[in-house]
C-alpha cells in the first residue's frame, strides 16, 4: 500500500506492519466471489463498492483488480479511485427526478411508473387499494395568505399523512393539490382506519390553531384486484370521480347542515 492509499484508508502503514484488507469489501462473501471472478477473468475493471473509511467515513470508491504473480506469488493488485463526489451528484440527480421537491414524496412520473409496472406484472402483480387525495381550499389559502402559506399547507398535509401510513404504503404527488395514496397488503377496512387517522391528525393541527389556514381533504377510493382488466387512467378516473363525490358531499353538508346531526364535514 503506497502513502497515498494509506492517508487515504487513515492507516498507519509500514513495511514490517501487516494490514487487514478486509475493509476494501463489505463481506467476506463479497471478497471470496471478487477473488473467484479474478481466477477466471484475470482483472476487473471499474467494480463499484461503498467502503466504511473510518467509524464515522463512508466513502465511494471504483475498484480495479488485477491477478499477478508478485514474488513467485499469486496476489491482486488493486487501484482505487474515489468517486464519492460523483455518486453524491447521481444520487441528488435521482432525487430531482424522482422525487417532488416541495414535500419530499415521490413525484408522478415515479409514482405513476410504480403502478404501471403493477398492472403490466400479469399474474405477479400485487393486489392494491389507492387513495385519491385532493387538498381542500388551497386557491383559498393562497389568495389570502400568499403562496409560501400555501406550499406549507401541502407540506403539512404530507407530513401528517406520512406519520400515519406504514412502510409498505407508498405516497407520491399527482401534481397541484392532488395526491395519490397507493397501499399494498391491506384491505379496504384497514385503508378506511387508516384514513381516518389521518383527518384526525388534521383536526388536531386545526384545534391547535398554529396555522393560518385550516386543514381538510376529500378522498376516493379504488380497489384493484389481479387479472382486472383496466388501464392505469381508467383507475385514476374512478377513483378522481369518488373523490369528487366526496367534495360536493362535504359542500352541501356545510351550506345545509343537518340539526343535531353528528355526521362529519368528511365521512368514509
Amino acid at each position: 500500500m503506497n502513502r497515498h492509499a494509506s492517508e487515504y484508508y487513515h492507516l498507519q502503514s509500514t513495511d514490517t506492519t501487516p494490514i487487514d484488507g478486509k475493509f476494501l469489501f463489505k463481506s467476506e462473501e463479497e471478497k471470496y466471489n471478487i477473488i473467484s471472478r479474478l481466477k477466471e477473468q484475470k482483472s476487473i475493471k471499474n467494480y463499484c463498492v461503498e467502503q466504511q473509511i473510518t467509524p464515522d467515513i463512508r466513502k465511494w470508491v471504483m475498484l480495479s483488480l488485477e491477478l499477478i504473480n508478485y514474488l513467485d506469488e499469486a496476489c491482486i493488485l488493486i487501484g482505487v479511485t474515489d468517486i464519492t463526489d460523483l455518486k453524491k451528484n447521481e444520487e441528488e440527480l435521482y432525487k430531482h427526478a424522482s422525487f417532488d421537491m416541495l414535500t419530499g414524496v415521490l413525484n408522478r412520473r415515479s409514482g405513476l411508473e410504480l403502478l404501471s409496472q403493477q398492472l403490466s406484472a400479469g399474474s405477479e402483480s400485487q393486489e392494491f387499494i389507492i387513495c385519491y387525495i385532493d387538498i381542500n381550499d388551497l386557491k383559498k389559502t393562497n389568495d389570502l395568505f400568499g403562496h409560501s402559506t400555501g406550499d406549507d399547507l401541502i407540506k403539512t398535509c404530507c407530513d401528517t399523512i406520512n406519520h400515519q401510513i406504514t412502510s409498505n404504503d407508498v405516497l407520491f404527488r399527482l401534481g397541484g393539490d392532488e395526491f395519490i395514496l397507493v397501499f399494498f397488503q391491506k384491505q379496504m377496512k384497514d385503508v378506511q382506519q387508516l384514513v381516518r387517522n389521518i383527518k384526525l391528525g388534521f383536526e388536531e393541527i386545526n384545534g391547535s390553531k398554529q396555522k393560518p389556514y385550516s386543514i381538510s381533504a376529500s378522498y376516493g377510493f379504488y380497489h384493484y384486484k389481479p387479472g382486472t382488466v383496466i388501464t392505469l387512467e381508467k383507475i385514476l378516473e374512478m377513483a378522481d370521480q369518488e373523490m369528487y363525490k366526496e367534495k360536493c358531499d362535504q359542500k352541501k353538508t356545510m351550506i345545509n347542515p343537518t340539526p343535531n346531526s353528528d355526521r362529519t364535514v368528511s365521512q368514509i
